[in-house]
């Protein structure tokens, strides 16, 4: 069961619910993004949201991550129809993704579609306000309401005193903090089955279990050329350099530099420095790193 972020949450999706609930189908309807830093709640905030919703009866479609981007915003404008007679909403995770492979006039067409009359109100998350919103010749500039989700609270707000004490004299600690600091949500399932008198590896095992579907979905949505680049990259388990993730990820030729492209334009790896005269790559998500580790490259030996 999602964990529900009352204390974090409350607030702002009531703000959000006050304005969504007043479009109706007789108005052109007002749309939000939901901005945010990795890990601070965004997608679980928006699955909060969508329950609350449908509390009112009101019809909603989610659609999350890993997308296959164009064929998705496609069945998007066929699949969720203009209705005059009742309000849909549209839930989108990782909205600026979905914009980001679209060409110019397909985002176009997106915004006619949902800029008519008895179009679904479109609440969508990102890290930061898209480009297409931003610039005044841009296609959804000036199209949304903008909200913003506060970074994650420090870790020990996770936990009662006395077991927050305990978990940090585990001699396992050290190693398995970098895997969930600053995640809401993997903070809050860790917590959870700490608490109950879980270890550290039950607990993170735990975590790994509940993301199980969506780590697979993720990796399974990208090229082979870009899987092996990853690969190398999590097997490396610090900062790695090209050479590094070819040697790990055992791959031959020159695409790696357009793999790493494409993987830091989806926020899956970040840069962290020149090493060389070459920049270094690691995991934004040090969890799914560890996925990665345990589950698809057992035969890739780490360093």
């Amino acid at each position: 069961m999602m964990p529900k972020h009352l204390p974090l949450y409350t607030d702002i999706s009531t703000d959000i619910l006050n304005i969504v609930l007043r479009n109706n189908t007789t108005t052109i309807p007002q749309h939000l993004l939901v901005c945010g830093k990795t890990g601070c709640g965004k997608s679980h905030f928006l699955q909060y949201l969508a329950e609350q919703l449908r509390k009112e009866k009101r019809q909603t479609v989610v659609l999350s991550p890993p997308y296959t981007y164009r064929k998705e915003t496609q069945s998007l404008i066929s699949e969720v129809p203009v209705d005059t007679t009742k309000t849909t909403f549209l839930l989108i995770d990782d909205f600026d993704q979905l914009l980001e492979d679209l060409e110019i006039d397909e985002q176009y067409t997106l915004r006619a579609y949902l800029f008519k009359q008895g179009a679904p109100t479109l609440i969508g998350t990102c890290q930061q306000p898209p480009t297409a919103t931003k610039d005044y010749k841009a296609p959804f500039y000036d199209a949304f309401r903008l909200f913003f989700l506060s970074p994650a609270p420090p870790l020990q707000m996770f936990f009662p005193s006395k077991v927050y004490g305990k978990l940090i004299a585990d001699k396992g600690w050290e190693e398995a903090k970098p895997l969930i600091d600053g995640n809401i949500y993997y903070c809050q399932y860790f917590a959870q089955q700490y608490t109950k008198g879980k270890s550290i590896n039950e607990s993170i095992d735990h975590v790994l279990k509940e993301n199980n579907r969506y780590f697979m979905l993720l990796f399974s949505s990208l090229s082979d050329s870009i899987q092996r680049t990853l690969a190398g990259i999590a097997a490396c388990k610090k900062e790695a350099t090209i050479s590094d993730i070819r040697k790990l990820g055992k791959i031959e030729g020159s695409n790696v530099p357009s793999a790493l492209l494409r993987l830091t334009e989806k926020a899956i790896i970040k840069q962290v420095g020149k090493r060389k005269r070459n920049y270094s790559y690691i995991m934004s998500d040090q969890l799914f790193a560890e996925w990665l580790r345990r589950h698809l490259f057992p035969s890739i030996p780490t360093e």
